[in-house]
């Protein structure tokens, strides 16, 4: 091995692996887990139980919810098309856990909130409570 087999274009160290066979199917699941979570937080924001946490998507999604799904959904899999893209590096394989652990933490924030409404406040767990 050379060091052009290490060394990339600009000169930084190329960390290239072999991506688990799994991968592809945690960028999927990323992907749903995104769109379920984005068309809870807008039921949720419509039956006025939560806001959207995420200050840039706050007024779009009470000024038009059909353009808030659209960038949502665009947003995060342009993110996890070049994440894929460049799959071979460690920290994209990283990033794309990180994602996927991310978005199933935000479902099940959304059934605990789901809980809350369906069965009352004393359903749910102290911490969320003392989150909203």
């Amino acid at each position: 091995m050379g060091l052009h087999d290490v060394m990339g274009a600009r000169g930084s160290v190329q960390q290239s692996v072999r991506p688990p066979s799994c991968l592809l199917a945690l960028v999927w699941l990323t992907a749903i887990l995104n769109l379920v979570d984005a068309l809870f937080t807008l039921h949720w924001v419509r039956a006025g139980v939560a806001e959207e946490a995420n200050l840039l998507m706050r007024d779009l999604i009470h000024a038009n919810a059909g353009l808030f799904l659209l960038a949502k959904v665009s947003l995060v899999s342009m993110g996890l098309w070049i994440l894929w893209r460049r799959r071979a590096h460690r920290l994209a394989i990283v990033g794309i856990c990180i994602a996927v652990v991310a978005y199933y933490a935000l479902l099940l924030y959304h059934l605990q909130i789901m809980m809350v409404v369906v069965l009352g406040p004393g359903a749910a767990p102290s911490w969320l409570l003392a989150a909203g």
